[in-house]
């Protein structure tokens, strides 16, 4: 890529940013568009597109848009535990839970992958798996609030 196109992506890239924090989805959602199109391969181009996408409700169009970033970086441990919570929006469970598992298996430290698995867990009725994983996830972070709070909640 010329050095043009690096500056124009990291510029649409930040513009993305900066209409996404302010509340401007579509406008966002333009930038990231433009930005995957000068740039195919840029896994942060492609992971920031499914994040708006996953914002505006178009779960599926997320879903394909984390699979590129994947691609373009399969170590891409954001772009697996994010696809893997749009899967489990959608019902996709086991499809969810192989996203959280390959995160784990890239970082083996990642509390929210355990919460993913736990998640997931917990919406196929296993629920002391789903407490092993809520477990795991405050062992690696102690001062994980949601990991708390759905622990306490699974408890009551």
């Amino acid at each position: 890529m010329k050095e043009s196109n690096q500056q124009i992506l990291a510029e649409l890239i930040e513009d993305g940013h900066r209409l996404n924090k302010l509340g401007e989805l579509e406008g966002a959602l333009d930038k990231f568009e433009q930005a995957t199109k000068l740039e195919p391969n840029s896994e942060y181009a492609w992971y920031n597109l499914a994040v708006v996408l996953r914002k505006l409700e178009k779960s599926a169009e997320s879903i394909t848009a984390y699979g590129r970033a994947i691609q373009c970086n399969p170590h891409f441990v954001l772009a697996f535990c994010n696809r893997g919570m749009a899967l489990m929006e959608q019902g996709r469970l086991d499809e969810a839970d192989l996203d959280f598992v390959a995160a784990i298996a890239i970082k083996p430290a990642y509390d929210k992958a355990y919460l993913g698995r736990g998640n997931v867990a917990l919406l196929k009725g296993q629920r002391a798996s789903a407490r092993e994983f809520y477990q795991e996830a405050l062992r690696i972070n102690p001062a994980y609030e949601l990991a708390k709070r759905t622990l306490i909640q699974l408890d009551a």
